[in-house]
């Protein structure tokens, strides 16, 4: 009779422990539905809201770009250290007046000085020592993409 009693005081305190534990403590994490919803809702609000920024808000550049642009015939252009371009349309020859030549990144070769830029060859200008290019005075139509810096002479 002992051993039913304590087995019933037993039974009857773990009952109280458990009727009586703490929902959504350390031991044992609870949550609802509707506290999962609302979270879920307020995520999706804010990711919505990035979505949908204005599109007229100014980017922001670091001149890693290319611009595409267009020159006259006999326009000399001369570049600045590390410039990047690729000629898209009509001639135009290279301007070296130290004879370094100019790494074309397409073909892996260089050009010399007085030699046509090839048409949508990646050229590189390591330096700003002079380098450049003349629009031919027979160029139809030129265009040129550049990324970095560069000066216009005429």
């Amino acid at each position: 009779m002992k051993y039913k009693s304590l087995i019933v005081v037993l039974i009857f305190a773990i009952a109280l422990v458990v009727v009586f534990a703490a929902p959504g403590s350390a031991e044992d994490p609870l949550v609802s539905v509707s506290y999962v919803e609302d979270k879920l809702d307020a995520l999706k609000t804010e990711i919505i809201g990035l979505l949908e920024q204005p599109d007229d808000q100014p980017e922001t550049s670091d001149g890693a770009v290319f611009e595409a642009l267009s020159f006259a015939n006999g326009s000399q252009i001369v570049f600045g250290a590390s410039t990047e371009f690729i000629v898209r349309r009509g001639t135009a020859t290279l301007i070296d007046p130290d004879a370094n030549n100019l790494p074309d990144l397409t073909s892996g070769v260089d050009i010399v000085a007085g030699e046509e830029i090839p048409l949508n060859h990646h050229m590189l200008c390591p330096r700003r020592d002079g380098r450049g290019l003349t629009v031919a005075d027979d160029s139809a139509e030129f265009w040129i993409m550049i990324k970095g810096d560069y000066i216009v002479i005429k």
